[in-house]
């Protein structure tokens, strides 16, 4: 499958911007794709491999389909997608199905995959998580190999984009996907926060700092635990804001974050909200389960409270951010209103 050009702007404006530099021209989107439902001709309890994985997947020398060829234990045959005039792969068959390609590289590459709406991307038979909702978790660090790299995509919603972005060996900080406290007017911030983290290396990360800085921020560095070769991992980070120094709420504090090691990549800046009063805001916890960065919305009282006051805690629905759930609800004269998240605005997938 040939390496496709023409497409690329509108198809890069829906990517996530994740500070990486490269050349349009370098950016590889593949053009032509044999897509497949995932209709099979007898039950599935869920949990058995479907034929075009265990095929494509697990036989490296598995020749591509033909569009109109069917797979044993398939209820439909292959056809032929391409891309819109957004860049998206689009066809009925992804409301549930795979999505089968080929790109062959003159040479052995360090890339980003840039994607959004796939379920999962598997490259050369490695699993890569996928962004089933677009919103923008979809970038992580491959290796595009010399010669010959299958491409197999399932997906679940009509359709998805996807690309690889060439990058110099290194470490980089992405912009996408922050857990983060809001400043507050009036109160001193000593919080963590955690941000995602890309080697795209073949070496591990042993040894790195996080500096984090701004005009609203004390500076702080952490320091950034193993991290193995080319994977992504949100690490954490420690944000110190002192009362006196936060901007006029609804403006934003901006946040620069820059990795100090050899070969990283450039500074990245985040917004951070500012609030104040009664308006709701974001507050992060470390999670004693697995050590990770978490939050969660509040909803401060409407008048001072003596003691402890009350709890109120609400859960959100599918698609709903905890921020968002907290600033739903007017403040109450007993208590806080307490919004729970559960790591992802979809928490049923976990």
């Amino acid at each position: 499958m040939k390496m496709m050009r023409t497409a690329l702007a509108s198809l890069l404006m829906a990517l996530p911007a994740i500070g990486i530099a490269a050349a349009e021209e370098d950016v590889v989107s593949i053009e032509k794709w044999l897509v497949i439902s995932m209709r099979t001709t007898s039950p599935s309890d869920g949990f058995t491999l479907s034929p075009v994985a265990a095929r494509y997947l697990f036989d490296a020398q598995a020749p591509m389909p033909e569009p109109g060829s069917r797979e044993e234990g398939m209820a439909d045959a292959w056809d032929s997608a391409g891309l819109d005039e957004k860049g998206m792969v689009k066809h009925a068959s992804l409301q549930n199905g795979y999505a089968l390609a080929e790109y062959e590289s003159g040479e052995e590459t360090m890339a980003m995959a840039e994607g959004k709406g796939h379920y999962t991307l598997y490259l050369n038979g490695e699993c890569f998580e996928g962004d089933i909702y677009g919103h923008g978790y979809g970038t992580q660090p491959v290796v595009l190999r010399k010669g010959r790299n299958r491409i197999l995509v399932r997906a679940v919603r009509g359709g998805f984009s996807l690309a690889f972005r060439p990058v110099k060996p290194g470490a980089y900080l992405l912009g996408t996907d922050s857990t983060l406290p809001d400043l507050r007017r009036g109160v001193d911030i000593d919080a963590h926060g955690a941000v995602l983290l890309a080697n795209a290396s073949s070496m591990p990360l042993k040894s790195a700092v996080i500096r984090a800085q701004g005009p609203a921020f004390e500076t702080t560095e952490t320091r950034v635990g193993w991290v193995p070769p080319v994977s992504l991992r949100k690490v954490p980070i420690k944000v110190v804001s002192r009362a006196s120094k936060a901007p006029p709420e609804g403006e934003t504090a901006p946040l620069k974050l820059e990795l100090v090691c050899d070969g990283s990549g450039p500074a990245i800046e985040v917004p951070v909200r500012v609030r104040s009063g009664l308006q709701s805001y974001v507050e992060t916890f470390v999670s004693a389960i697995d050590g990770s960065v978490q939050y969660y919305g509040v909803k401060p009282p409407a008048i001072p409270i003596a003691g402890k006051g009350a709890l109120f805690l609400s859960l959100h629905g599918a698609g709903v951010r905890a921020e968002g759930q907290a600033e739903a609800y007017s403040p109450k004269s007993e208590g806080w209103v307490v919004a729970a998240t559960n790591r992802r605005p979809f928490g049923f997938d976990w």
